[in-house]
Order: C-alpha cells, then structure tokens, then sequence
C-alpha cells in the first residue's frame, strides 16, 4: 500500500519557462526592512522524518489518496504570477491539502489545530482587503459559523524570472534588492495576522521563513517610523484572475506620509517587536522522490509547525529535538509526540 510520504514526493509537472515576463517586483513602502537571513538548519528532510516518520510511512489505502488530474500542456506554460497560481491550485493544493487531512486524523489530540492550506481570500477579513497576501493556512474549527478563517501563516506567489533565493548571495545590487523586497513584502503578511512562519513559492522553488524576537526589544519600530495613510498608488502588477481577485490583490497600495507614530503597535494592530535575522530554507521546485525533501512536503510541514505553535520567541528549540516533562517522560519538539523511553539517536531539544 503507498504512503503519505510517497505521495508527497510525487514529482510536481514539467513547467514551460520560456514566455515568463522579467522586470522589478513592487514594493510598498510600507512594508519593514528584514535584519538579513540565516540557514534554517533545522528545516530538513531528517527532522522531518524525526517528527512525524511514524505518520508518513505508514501504508495506506490507494483510496486515501486524491491524486489531481494531469495538467494539459497549454496551462504548463508559465508567464506571470497567474500562471504560476494556476499550476499550484491544479496541483500542489490538492496533495498538500489531502496530505493534511490525513495527518491531522492522528495529530488532533496532540494539540494540534485543523489547518488547511487555502487562498487568502478566505482568512480573516481584514478593513483593506488589498493587503491579503495569495494563499493562507486558515484554521478550521467545525463548529464556527464564521465565513471567514484566522490565517495560521500567510504565503505568497512569485515568479521565478523576477526572484530567487540565490538573489540573496548575488554581486549584482539589483538582484539583491529584489530579493529583500519581495522577503519583505511575505514577512509583512506574517506580522499582520501574528505568525511565526511564512513562505515565497514560485515556478523554480519554496522559500520558507521563521520569524524570531530580538532578544534585546528596546524601542518600538513604529515610533520610529512614519505612520502610513492610504493613496491611490499603481505598483502591483498582477491583473485580476481567478487567484489573485480570491485573494483581494489589487493595483494600489498605501503610501507614507509626514507624521509619526508613537505606538507599541503596527497600524495592523499586532505588537511590535524588533526582530532578528530570518531563518530560511529553499527547496527547489524539480526536487522529488522519497528520499528528498521536496515543495509539496515541505509546504505540508511548515503548515503543520504553524498549527502546532505559531507564538513569536527571542529563539526556538530543536525542532524534531526532545525535552523532558517530568515524571519521566519526553516531548518531542514540532510533533508534540510524547514518549516514555527515548528512541535511539534522540536529541535534546535545547537551542541549536
């Protein structure tokens, strides 16, 4: 019988690149400068397995599995953003989504929230819809009668010709400014709904980030800052479509005007904080197989850590890493797996 962990690793579609659109990404002055990047070294195939292997190997009934139709030739050609929300909505939405159901059937009663990966138009409304990022781990509760869902952690749709994670390492200034500013823009979204993580997908790879406190958080980033009003200001370039009008993206953003703020909070309501570096991981799009870890199950795990524990800390245990509860027994970072005996090679879960 197949597994969970084999149907994650299903090879993602063959994509035509040659038609994509180039140029700048836009960018909002609203939106924060980051405080620079560093390796999620935690973020692995290994931890992973560490966490959750006994769920992802575990066979399974064929009938378990939803496996989308094969994408028809014409829509594999890749041109915008559109193109690119197209392909994810046929395809890796309905893996990610199922694999999701399935684990959550064992991992409820450890603690962990309903989460489905959604686009953003269904998270919670917020008084400008035009700043929704494209997709949302909307948390779902059975019993609510709310049309609209907290989003658990934001993500965002780019395209591969316009940015890169290797744009971070590049001499070339321009390739390095549009890496900030689209990081920028995805770490925005996080901090407007109060979530840990976040995510840039494209057609060449899945960037996942981890937000951490400044361990130092003297003095508000708001008061420091202009305090942003709302103007009509054409810098988005994605034309309305069945994924971008789903998710409220619209062509004008707010600009800055001459006045200051002295408030513990962002305009968005959520506490500022300073922030360190970001934490991040790149998983490129043609990785696939059981043995890699590859787009679909990384999308599927960092939805799983932001239904686990999506609070924002000066730093992080181990993730996969165990620590110990009392009475003699573990508990296991990211899983929530508690156990009475350590497995073989066990880790502590104190700060890596």
């Amino acid at each position: 019988m197949p597994t969970l962990l084999e149907f994650l690793a299903l090879p993602n579609p063959d994509l035509d690149s040659l038609s994509r659109i180039k140029g700048t990404n836009t960018f909002n002055l609203a939106f924060d400068d980051i405080e620079g990047t560093r390796p999620w070294f935690d973020f692995t195939l290994d931890t992973i397995l560490s966490c959750f292997g006994d769920i992802l190997h575990q066979p399974l009934p064929a009938v378990e599995f939803h496996h989308p139709h094969p994408i028809q030739t014409p829509f594999l050609r890749i041109v915008d953003e559109i193109s690119v929300d197209g392909i994810l909505l046929r395809w890796n939405h309905v893996i990610v989504n199922r694999a999701l159901e399935i684990a959550l059937t064992f991992l409820v009663s450890r603690g962990f929230h309903s989460i489905l990966w959604s686009w953003g138009s269904l998270s919670l409304v917020r008084e400008d819809r035009r700043f929704r990022p494209d997709w949302a781990g909307i948390l779902v509760e059975p019993r609510s009668s709310e049309q609209y869902h907290k989003n658990l952690i934001p993500g965002d749709t780019k395209i591969g010709s316009k940015f890169h994670s290797r744009y971070k390492d590049s001499i070339d200034e321009f390739e390095i400014g549009e890496f900030n500013k689209v990081l920028a823009q995805a770490v925005h979204y996080s901090r407007v709904v109060g979530s840990r993580y976040g995510y840039i997908i494209s057609d060449e790879e899945l960037l996942v980030f981890r937000r951490t406190k400044a361990v130092d958080p003297d003095g508000s980033i708001a008061a420091s800052r202009p305090r942003r009003q709302q103007k009509q200001q054409h810098q988005h370039g994605r034309e309305p479509s069945m994924s971008s009008t789903a998710s409220g993206v619209a062509a004008t953003w707010s600009d800055v005007v001459e006045t200051t703020s002295g408030s513990r909070y962002t305009d968005d309501g959520n506490p500022d904080v300073n922030e360190q570096a970001l934490d991040i991981a790149s998983i490129p799009w043609s990785r696939n197989g059981p043995q890699s870890l590859t787009v679909n199950l990384g999308l599927w795990f960092i939805h799983l850590l932001a239904a686990l524990d999506n609070s924002l800390q000066e730093s992080y245990m181990r993730i996969g890493g165990w620590e110990a509860i009392g009475q003699g027994r573990w508990r296991q970072a990211g899983s929530a797996r508690v156990v009475g005996t350590l497995p073989p090679g066990a880790l502590m879960a104190e700060n890596p």
